[in-house]
C-alpha cells in the first residue's frame, strides 16, 4: 500500500495506522511503503504519537519511509502499489489522488475536500469517511480480494480522471476565471 505526504495530523496517517491493524489480521504479508521521510524519528508530537501506535499494533516493521523521491520515483512507487490510500482528514483537490488515478493505481481517498470531485465511489475509486478506519480496511480488503475489481475499477479511473484534469480544459477555465476577476 502506498502513501505520499503523512507528515502532519490532517494527512492522516493515524487512522491509516488503525485501519492497517485490521488489514494485516487478514493480510499478514501487507506493507506500507510512504513517500517523505521518518516522521517516527522526529521529536514533533505527531511523529512520536505515530511511533508509539506502530509500537502498540506492532506494526513499526510492516512500514517503510521512503524519503525525497524524485519523479521518476514516485511513479516506480505508483506502479509498484497495489493500492493508493489518501487518508487526509482536510483536502483540496489531491494531485497525488489525480496521479494514481492517471497511472491506474486502486484508489482509495477520504470522503473530504476536493477528494470526491475526483473519485466516483464503487466506480473508479473508493471513499470512505476519513475517521473510519474500519470502513478504509474494508476497502483495502475488497481490492486485495478481486483482482478483477482491481483491475476495473483501475480501467475506469485512468479514464475518468483523464477527462477531469485535461490540460487544454482546466487551462481554459483558469484563464477564464481570471479574466472574470480582473472584469470586477
Amino acid at each position: 500500500i502506498f502513501l505520499s505526504h503523512v507528515y502532519c495530523p490532517i494527512k492522516g496517517l493515524h487512522y491509516f495506522l488503525k485501519a492497517f491493524h485490521y488489514v494485516l489480521q487478514k493480510y499478514p504479508s501487507a506493507v506500507i511503503r510512504i513517500a517523505g521521510n521518518n516522521i517516527m524519528e522526529s521529536d514533533d508530537t505527531y511523529g512520536q504519537y505515530i511511533k508509539r501506535m506502530a509500537s502498540e499494533y506492532e506494526i513499526g516493521k510492516k512500514i517503510l519511509f521512503l524519503g525525497k523521491l524524485s519523479e521518476e520515483q514516485m511513479c516506480q512507487e505508483y506502479l509498484s502499489a497495489h493500492i493508493f490510500v489518501c487518508p487526509s482528514t482536510v483536502e483540496n483537490s489531491s494531485n497525488s489522488v489525480c496521479e494514481a488515478m492517471l497511472i491506474g493505481i486502486p484508489t482509495i481517498g477520504a470522503f473530504v475536500g476536493g477528494i470526491p470531485s475526483l473519485i466516483t465511489h464503487k466506480q473508479d475509486g473508493f471513499l470512505y469517511q476519513c475517521n473510519e478506519p474500519e470502513m478504509l480496511a474494508y476497502y483495502i480488503g475488497k481490492i486485495f480480494d478481486d483482482d478483477a475489481l482491481a483491475t476495473e475499477i483501475s480501467d475506469k479511473a485512468v479514464l475518468s480522471i483523464s477527462k477531469k484534469v485535461d490540460k487544454q480544459i482546466n487551462g481554459k477555465a483558469l484563464i477564464d476565471l481570471y479574466h472574470k476577476i480582473a472584469s470586477e
